[in-house]
């Protein structure tokens, strides 16, 4: 019996317990679904020396004297190191991966990296952004590309001449999926690019609304006391630190604001949304009109905030509307593009059709 072909997923992006986000939640969600498919899939990461786990790791990393330190704390085989550049013949040499899926953070440098090593790569495009990628995207025999969105295929493929494959976000609905009670607004990460402005404009013309305003990308303590600073004194606004149960939070929301500023590639927080009816009021732009679709209420990137208070007054004050979009929003979560096996299927398709070209002369 032939053994399982081995995946290596490569990240510049910190891994839990490190750090948190939707990227990091796909790979692992993806990995787990690739394992009862017969894959071995595995994630080279960076290892920062923050925290408990940071710390015990450096020792055990200093004590050993490998470039590189294995854990399964992500549900599967997980290698952290400081430099995955540095590392990377040396991970090529010990695990001898068939194919490698350069992930968010540095994709294109990682890419070329393992290109250059010999090995078929495939990368990964989770968002637009890029200038931030490490280097251009290129085209080489032994690499292919994915995309999160149809956006994100459109803007690659406008930008560089660069075809890819559409992979949206593999998301397990179980770990979503819960009762609401419809105690408040949720926006979750309160970055500027992610619209916290708006959000807070609308808790100020709504002090009747109760808004709740949760982390995703850890703030620094200099970034909460600020934030807090600029928007604390509204009473119908709280403020709260990142989950690892995002069910604690969609259990109270009856509807999500996502007023990003920034060309979201696709908009994970709206399909989570949507596994328990909660209905969307989203800006339109980027891949978000794509995530949302009939799940909710598009705004031009344009409008004023009273369009916006329009928007929330539809969904909070009148039931109707709300039952109506809410049926919307879980129908659309339950389509069989965004279903875990589906995406899975393609993306076993894309690796081997890749591992079979690259075999070819």
């Amino acid at each position: 019996m032939p053994s399982a072909k081995r995946i290596l997923f490569c990240s510049s992006i910190p891994y839990p317990p490190q750090s948190f986000g939707g990227s990091q939640s796909s790979v692992i969600q993806t990995s787990r679904e690739l394992t009862r498919k017969g894959y071995k899939p595995y994630l080279l990461c960076p290892l920062t020396a923050k925290g408990i786990f940071g710390l015990e790791r450096r020792v055990i990393k200093k004590f050993r004297g490998t470039s590189y330190i294995g854990d399964r704390r992500c549900g599967f085989d997980t290698f952290r190191c400081w430099d995955i550049m540095e590392s990377a013949a040396d991970i090529v040499a010990h695990l001898r991966p068939d194919i490698v899926i350069a992930e968010a953070g540095r994709t294109m440098e990682i890419a070329k990296r393992f290109v250059e090593l010999g090995l078929p790569t495939i990368a990964s495009m989770r968002d637009v952004e890029f200038k931030q990628k490490g280097g251009d995207c290129f085209v080489h025999p032994l690499l292919k590309y994915i995309s999160n969105s149809k956006f994100t295929q459109m803007c690659l493929k406008r930008s560089f001449g660069i075809n890819s494959t559409v992979i949206y976000p593999v998301i397990d609905s179980a770990k979503y999926a819960t009762t609401t009670n419809g105690q408040y607004v949720l926006h979750i990460n309160p970055y500027p690019k992610k619209g916290i402005d708006t959000t807070m404009k609308l808790a100020q013309q709504r002090p009747d609304v109760n808004f709740l305003v949760t982390e995703s990308w850890m703030l620094s303590a200099a970034e909460r006391k600020e934030l807090k600073a600029r928007h604390g004194e509204l009473e119908n606004v709280s403020f709260r630190k990142p989950t690892s149960d995002m069910r604690e939070l969609y259990a109270g929301a009856k509807c999500l604001i996502v007023p990003s500023l920034w060309q979201e590639a696709w908009g994970r927080v709206v399909t989570e949304a949507h596994f328990s009816a909660i209905p969307v009021i989203a800006r339109a732009v980027g891949g978000l009109p794509e995530a949302v679709g009939p799940g909710g209420i598009m705004i031009e990137p344009t409008a004023s905030i009273d369009v916006w208070s329009s928007a929330l007054s539809r969904l909070w004050d009148n039931s109707e509307q709300h039952k109506m979009i809410s049926r919307c929003a879980l129908e659309y979560s339950r389509r069989e593009e965004i279903a875990p096996k589906y995406l899975t299927d393609i993306l076993v398709q894309v690796i081997e059709g890749h591992l079979e070209n690259s075999r070819s002369p």
